[in-house]
């Protein structure tokens, strides 16, 4: 009987260490969490009802409700009693981008960044001077001159897209137009112009019948292949001495290897997504505004009938700046639905809208209302129909000639 007791009371005694471990982790967790967040806790905010889950439940239907009742800087409680701050004044988020040693992004978000995205240190993970050493090297490619080369790519681009909705739109028996969901759509062209311009790869997206789930996982094998295959065919450039290697500043390098990787990730996995992301959006205003729709394709169709005049097929980069309602609509797009977005989505979103509002009318479907998370380069959630789950379709139709 004694051994039956004591084999039982043992048996109890891992539960008890591993209970009580977790109660001091806790508690530990819970008052240093308290102390560091205490000279914050008089600024004005939201109240919660939940420890573990704090505002976060309706933080993006409350977020413009609780800027207008508690001002341009307020706090609201995370989950598991973590506190936030959020700053609308644009002095403050000015002052808080240039003191980029003072105002780190966080551990869990950056290694969340390291892991998906850069997969290394990349531009999208490193701070401070790292952060700065690698944009100066950037930069150049994406100079204005630059991206005005690279107008054609863009320009062939959207010409395919067009050409595949066309072909969705012939096919369809609805006389009034097709349901097409666009952002899948406009993941996949972004995907192909980024792997075209940047790296001159042809991803062939497209063209390509898989799933978005396949997709998704050929873009990581992707994104190893290609790095790889670059950075030979610039060192081999560099060792051959011509053009393109002896832009390549020999006497110091400027990136590691493992940072040289990390930049292909960032590319691919955060420049598709949120480029595409933005153009989703830009379609959505265009139909909930018919008149900027009816705007921008007469200031088409003028801009084209004028390069016509002037005994040219085909737009060139300077032809966009004098689209200037085309222009300040997209400029405002991108103010309104702000993500991070590589310098030339400004130009690649103008030549797609060009092409797009030129062959198409879009219209939403009936009974379904499209809402936008408030995070950045999200994906638009649509409401009304279940069954179409975390998508953005819309009612595309051929314009009559």
């Amino acid at each position: 009987m004694s051994q039956f007791f004591f084999a039982g009371q043992t048996s109890w005694l891992p539960l008890v260490l591993v209970s009580g471990g977790l109660l001091v982790l806790v508690t530990y967790e819970c008052w240093s969490r308290a102390k560091k967040f205490y000279p914050i806790a008089n600024i004005s905010g939201p109240k919660s009802d939940s420890w573990w889950y704090g505002c976060c439940a309706d933080f993006g239907e409350n977020i413009f409700k609780w800027q207008a009742e508690f001002g341009a800087v307020y706090q609201y409680k995370a989950c598991i009693g973590d506190h936030r701050i959020v700053i609308a004044d644009p002095r403050a988020i000015d002052y808080v981008h240039k003191n980029v040693h003072s105002f780190p992004r966080s551990a869990k978000f950056r290694a969340f960044i390291r892991l998906f995205i850069s997969n290394g240190p990349g531009m999208s993970w490193v701070e401070g001077d790292d952060h700065r050493r690698q944009r100066s090297v950037l930069n150049p490619p994406f100079s204005p001159s630059h991206i005005r080369d690279l107008f054609p790519k863009f320009l062939d681009k959207a010409r395919e897209l067009v050409d595949k909705w066309q072909g969705i739109v012939k096919a369809a028996p609805e006389e009034n137009g097709t349901e097409i969901e666009v952002t899948n759509w406009m993941q996949r062209a972004t995907l192909d112009v980024i792997g075209t311009a940047a790296f001159g790869v042809e991803f062939n997206t497209l063209h390509n019948q898989q799933s978005e789930i396949a997709l998704i996982f050929e873009k990581f094998i992707i994104v190893n292949a290609v790095a790889v295959d670059a950075v030979a065919s610039a060192r081999a450039a560099l060792e051959s001495g011509d053009k393109g290697g002896k832009e390549v500043k020999l006497e110091k390098p400027k990136l590691s290897p493992s940072e040289v990787y990390a930049q292909f990730g960032t590319f691919l996995l955060a420049g598709e997504d949120t480029t595409a992301n933005a153009l989703a959006w830009a379609l959505v205003e265009l139909c909930s505004i018919q008149k900027f729709q009816t705007m921008m394709r007469d200031e088409i169709n003028k801009t084209y009938a004028a390069v016509h005049e002037q005994g040219r097929l085909a737009l060139h980069a300077s032809d966009l700046d004098k689209m200037t309602f085309t222009q300040a609509f997209i400029k405002a797009q991108c103010c309104h639905f702000a993500g991070v977005r590589w310098r030339f989505a400004l130009q690649e979103m103008q030549v797609f809208l060009i092409e797009m509002v030129r062959k198409f009318r879009f219209s939403l479907p009936e009974g379904v209302r499209i809402e936008r998370e408030m995070t950045l380069g999200s994906i638009p959630v649509v409401s009304g129909d279940p069954s179409r789950e975390q998508r953005l379709p819309l009612i595309i139709a051929s314009v009559d000639e």
